[in-house]
């Protein structure tokens, strides 16, 4: 697609994301970082929330000023697909930016999932972006089928230690051989 038939589709997709919100609503999104962040090589990274719960060994999110705390965003799903539209770092659709979910929190911890898929289906729905998630978390069949009827091109990225020092490295979360599972 070219640039000009993508910036377009932009313009559009925002103008019609501006149309179901209301004016607090868009300010909100319109002062939120995904409205202005600039997308790092991975692509533009999506929080659903902040925080995680499993205590990495070398977890950097409390040198960010991170609360370990895990924490949905305030955003709705159609707040987000709004900021994300409005960012002019962004393009949107399927030669679009990319959108990693999983940079300042655990997209699949309890207290984050619903924002996390409300947020996939968003982004889905009105963007049709490429997106990834990475996790550590375990993922149950239904909760893997749940995902791919949201968007069946996503990308999943299952991270895993080194199997030996994992109970060291990552205490609190799920163990190689459930993630394994969640990889099946």
């Amino acid at each position: 697609m070219e640039l000009s038939a993508l910036l377009e589709r932009k313009r559009s997709v925002r103008e019609e994301l501006a149309s179901m919100l209301d004016r607090r609503e868009r300010r909100e999104a319109l002062d939120d970082g995904h409205a202005h962040r600039e997308p790092r090589p991975c692509g533009l990274t999506v929080h659903p929330g902040r925080g995680c719960a499993f205590d990495c060994a070398y977890c950097y999110l409390e040198d960010m000023g991170v609360p370990p705390k895990p924490e949905p965003s305030k955003l709705s799903g159609t707040q987000l697909a709004y900021a994300i539209a409005s960012n002019p770092y962004t393009l949107v659709g399927p030669g679009g930016t990319l959108l990693a979910f999983g940079s300042v929190t655990e997209p699949f911890l309890p207290a984050i999932r619903v924002r996390t898929l409300e947020y996939l289906d968003a982004v889905a729905h009105y963007l049709g972006n490429p997106t990834q998630f990475s996790t550590k978390a375990r993922l149950n069949e239904e909760e893997a089928r749940e995902i791919a009827a949201i968007d069946p091109k996503i990308s999943a990225l299952v991270t895993i230690p080194a199997l030996r020092w994992a109970p060291k490295l990552e205490p609190k979360a799920p163990s190689p051989e459930l993630r394994f599972e969640t990889l099946r």
